[in-house]
Parts: C-alpha cells; sequence; structure tokens
C-alpha cells in the first residue's frame, strides 16, 4: 500500500528535513500515477511543501519541486493565511482555486465541488500565488494530537482544464487525509538537521548559529512577500535586526526602512505618528506633519512593541491593512495609498493579550500571516562568541582604528557560563564596558579578558524576584551612607546633589530603551514628547548624574543621547 511505504519513510527519517523530504516526494510520486491511471490529461504537480507549527508560530518550512532531489526553500510561497486559519478551524482539507482567488472543503467526499460556499481569499500571498503557473493548491491539516492542527502539506497543481471546476478527481484523494494523519505525529517528533553549508553573514545579521539557522531559512522566504511578517521575541534579542535584514532583502530595499516604537509615542498620539497629520489637527499640531506610512512609502515599516497599540488605534491599524490606504488626522482630501510592507514586533504573548481584551482579535489574526519567533540569547549561547567578538571589533572599530581587538578564550567562557536576561543588548553593554577597562591600559590594540570581563559584569546587579526589594534598599542606603560620610569629610551635602538621582534613572532607562523617545514615555515625560522638548529635559537630569558621580569621586562622563 502506498501509504505504508511512505509512513516507512518518515519512520526511518534521522532528521525533519529528511522525514519531510520523503512524505513530499512520496505524495507527487503517488498523484502522478493516479492522474495517468484516471487517464486525465493536462495535470502537473509542481511542488508540495510542509509547515509546522508551534502554538501558532511557524518554525519549519520545506518544499519540494516535482523531480528535484533538495528542497528549494526559495519557491516556497506559503498558502493564505485565511486557508491556514480555516483548517484549523475545521480541520479539514482545502482547495484553493488560485484564479478564482477562492478556496472550497472536501467535506469527506473524494472530489471537490465549486457548488460547495467557497472561502474568497485576498491579500499580497494569493496574489502572487496567481502570478505563478499554479491554478490550485491542494492544503492537507497535519494532527499532531487529537484535533490540535499543528502544521499542514500542500502541494501545487497546474490543471488550467479544471478552473471553476475544482481538484481533478484521483482515486487518491481521501487517502491522503489518512497519509497526513499518519505521518503528523512522526514528522513532528523529528528535529531540523540545518543548513549544509553556514550561512552568508553581514553588518546586519553577523551571526547565525544553530538554533537560529531554521528560523533564518525561513525569514529568507518571508523577506520576498509582502505579507505582514510578525516578530516576536524577548526584549534585546534582536527583533529590530532582523526586520532590517529582512527589508534589505525584500523587492523594497531600495525603499526607506522606517522604525515606529509605539514606547516612544504616548497612546493618544499613535494614531498621528502612524498616519501624520495636518496643522490644528490637534492642540499642539503647530504644522503639517508626515507620519510613519508617508516616510515608509515604497520600502518597509516595522512597528515595535505592537502589544502596546491603543484599542482606539488597533481599530484605524486594522482597516488601513485591510484597505491599504490612510488618511492624515484632520486632511479632508483622498486617502492615500499605503505603499509599504509592514513588519511588527512583540515581547508579549498576544493571545494572551487577546483574552484579557487588550489586543483585538480580528487584529491579531490579520497581523498573524506569517509569525516567527527570535529565541533569548539564553537559548542560543552556541552564538555568544561571535557575537561577543563581533560587538568588541565594532566598538574597537568605532575609535578609528584598524587593527583586531583580542578576546580571549577564558572571557568567553565566562560570557557563555551566565544568563543574560537582557539578552544581545546586555550583552553588548558588558561588551562596551570590558572593552573601555581594556583599552585604559592599552589604547592601540586592547585585549578583552577574563578580568576584564568579571570587572565590566561587577557592574551587572542580578536581582532576584524573592530579594529585590531588599538589594535595591540596600544599594540605596550604601549610596546615601557614602554621600553622607563624604559631606563629613567637605564640610557640607549641597542639598540639590540629590536631584543626580533622578539623572540616573535617565540614564538607566537609555540604556534600556535605547531611545529618547522611549526612555522619556518610560518617566513619564508624555508632555515634553508631544511638545518635542524631551531632548533638553533629558540632557538636564544627564548633567545633574554627571555632577553627582564627580562628588562621589565616579567617573563623570555620561553618555551621548541616542
Amino acid at each position: 500500500m502506498w501509504i505504508g511505504s511512505i509512513v516507512d519513510a518518515v519512520a526511518g527519517a534521522s532528521a525533519l528535513e529528511e522525514g519531510a523530504t520523503g512524505v513530499l516526494k512520496g505524495i507527487l510520486g503517488e498523484l502522478e500515477k493516479a492522474a495517468r491511471r484516471s487517464e486525465i490529461s493536462g495535470v502537473k504537480f509542481l511542488r508540495a511543501g510542509v509547515q509546522l507549527r508551534s502554538r501558532d508560530v511557524l518554525r519549519f518550512v520545506h518544499v519540494v519541486e516535482s523531480g528535484a532531489e533538495v528542497r528549494d526553500v526559495a519557491r516556497a510561497y506559503l498558502p493564505p493565511t485565511a486557508a491556514w486559519q480555516w483548517i484549523v478551524q475545521h480541520g479539514r482539507p482545502l482547495v484553493i482555486e488560485v484564479q478564482l482567488s477562492a478556496a472550497v472543503s472536501l467535506e469527506g467526499k473524494s472530489e471537490f465541488k465549486m457548488n460547495e460556499p467557497a472561502l474568497a481569499l485576498s491579500g499580497p500571498t494569493i496574489d502572487q500565488l496567481r502570478l505563478r503557473d499554479s491554478t490550485h493548491v491542494l492544503l492537507l491539516p497535519l494532527r499532531t494530537d487529537g484535533s490540535t492542527i499543528g502544521g499542514a502539506i500542500w502541494v501545487e497543481v497546474q490543471a488550467s482544464q479544471w478552473i471553476g471546476r475544482g481538484f481533478p478527481a484521483l482515486d487518491i484523494v481521501g487517502g491522503l487525509k489518512l497519509l497526513t494523519d499518519a505521518v503528523a505525529p512522526r514528522l513532528r517528533a523529528l528535529s531540523p538537521r540545518g543548513p549544509d553549508e553556514p550561512h552568508e553573514v553581514d553588518e546586519l545579521l553577523p551571526v547565525v548559529g544553530v538554533s537560529t539557522a531554521n528560523l533564518i531559512d525561513l525569514l529568507k522566504v518571508f523577506a520576498r512577500s509582502d505579507e505582514t511578517l510578525l516578530i516576536a521575541g524577548p526584549t534585546g534579542a534582536g527583533k529590530s535586526r532582523l526586520a532590517r535584514w529582512c527589508h534589505a532583502r525584500s523587492q523594497r530595499a531600495s525603499g526607506p526602512f522606517e522604525l515606529l516604537d509605539l514606547m516612544a509615542v504616548p497612546a493618544e498620539l499613535q494614531m498621528a505618528h502612524l498616519m501624520g497629520w495636518k496643522r490644528g489637527a490637534f492642540t499642539s499640531a503647530v504644522s503639517d506633519q508626515g507620519g510613519s506610512l508617508s516616510r515608509a512609502a515604497g520600502g518597509t515599516l516595522f512597528i515595535d512593541e505592537i502589544d502596546k497599540l491603543s484599542l482606539p488605534t488597533q481599530a484605524g491599524f486594522l482597516q488601513l491593512l485591510e484597505e491599504r490606504t490612510f488618511r492624515p488626522l484632520g486632511d479632508g482630501g483622498p486617502v492615500k495609498v499605503a505603499n509599504v510592507r509592514v513588519i511588527v514586533g512583540t515581547n508579549a504573548d498576544l493571545q494572551a493579550c487577546v483574552k484579557a481584551g487588550t489586543f483585538r482579535e480580528d487584529l491579531y489574526y490579520r497581523i498573524h500571516v506569517l509569525p516567527v519567533t527570535l529565541p533569548s540569547l539564553d537559548e542560543r549561547k552556541d552564538e555568544i562568541p561571535r557575537w561577543t567578538r563581533y560587538m568588541a571589533q565594532r566598538r574597537h572599530s568605532e575609535s578609528g582604528t584598524t587593527d583586531t581587538v583580542e578576546v580571549t578564550q577564558d572571557a568567553i567562557d565566562m560570557l557563555c557560563a551566565i544568563a543574560w536576561p537582557g539578552n544581545l543588548r546586555q550583552l553588548d553593554n558588558v561588551v562596551r564596558r570590558a572593552y573601555a577597562l581594556a583599552n585604559a591600559t592599552n589604547d592601540r590594540s586592547p585585549t578583552i579578558d577574563g578580568e576584564r570581563i568579571r570587572q565590566a559584569l561587577g557592574f551587572e546587579r542580578a536581582v532576584t524576584p524573592d530579594d529585590s526589594e531588599e538589594s535595591v534598599a540596600d544599594a540605596i542606603r550604601a549610596i546615601s551612607a557614602r554621600m553622607v560620610a563624604l559631606a563629613q569629610d567637605r564640610g557640607a551635602l549641597p542639598i540639590d546633589l540629590l536631584d543626580g538621582f533622578r539623572g540616573m534613572v535617565v540614564q538607566a532607562a537609555l540604556a534600556q530603551t535605547r531611545s529618547r523617545e522611549a526612555a522619556a514615555v518610560l518617566l513619564g515625560l508624555n508632555e515634553a514628547v508631544t511638545n518635542r522638548n524631551h531632548h533638553r529635559v533629558l540632557k538636564r537630569e544627564l548633567e545633574r548624574a554627571r555632577v553627582l558621580l564627580q562628588f562621589l569621586g565616579e567617573s563623570g562622563e555620561m553618555p551621548e543621547l541616542p
């Protein structure tokens, strides 16, 4: 039985890629045999693909061309999101009529009929399929356990004479449903082998580890799409870097890349910053101002911290994604075309936000088209040595030198042995700190060794949930005691120096957010952001911190505002 031979091929696979290839090639071969038995002419089975998901996030995509021995991820155009959502909800196969932009379900029969209720499809994915040589896409759900749909297999077909009639009536269509139920748990049990060759690296993505290799393969495919890309992952893991990397490999690479960080925008001004505004649209709108959509025209708009979008703005953003048009606030003229590709980022569990009522369910599904998750740095520690050397060399190059900075193995071992809750952002801070310490003794070719890393890590205060309040209180008491002791030695303690504590908090906020606007919003300076004078406010607070540090006998140097 042909089903048994394909299941056996998966059972004998040692890696997910091998198992997926066996399934897809087996399906393509059996479909071709069935077409010959049925004497159906003019039908070509072009390619087949498989996608696996974990908690609705894509973790694996594999494509096989008809007659090809290896996968060709570059040809992977995932079926439209609406079709995926339908099979998740109903658990039944679909056939997509590409030229009609519609899909019909199997409904337990061996043939698809266009007189059944059709699912209308739209968006960039179906547009791309219409430009290809496919006329039909057979989409089969993969059940991972019981009723849970954890992926899908699809087959692209060219059968022009069957347009409007459904899928060609083949005697194995019903058997394909049995096959997918049999192979789904076996595929889920296999682990990816990873790339056969190292990934090419560049300035935007200088390090690709074993744990992120498959993610990068997915993003190579998604970068060429105009569908909404959702990059989830913890703060500081590198989501904005990946967004820029996708833009640089997209068809819009020659256009602008615009970043809208919602942490830096007050909730009441989110729509204005997104759409732009006309003079007089609101109290502080003293002149016309283009929004992120206008600045990103012809390119990519990356909206970070999408979970911070206010509910009123979510409604407008949903309409923007569906209609691809917008109108600046206070503008009574015709609507403008949103000629942008949208990428969104978040460190939140959006499904939990939907359940909590803080994020619209319809918007969740609208942005959940191409979802990927970037692991934390602790989940990809194999990358730490290369990231460390890259960050150290980048910092060294900023000083105008061309020689190489050395990072010793004991330094690398120390960095790999600890946790990184702040991810790449925290690692970069530690490396920069260690470089400054090493450069203080040798400014020509500094060496970052274990001792410099130990000193740099000494500035990191690891606080656990059980002792956080006590640790912070102890630190404040220690600083206060030192200030009083210095006051006794010097005869007085200028009370205004205490304002420097605010500047220290500002410095911490800037280091965490890497954004003047985001730091100001985090510190409740929304009005200053609205009036665009937050830069002056932050600079004043940093100056007070510098004076305080000098009084304490520490370095009074403050970082440049980002």
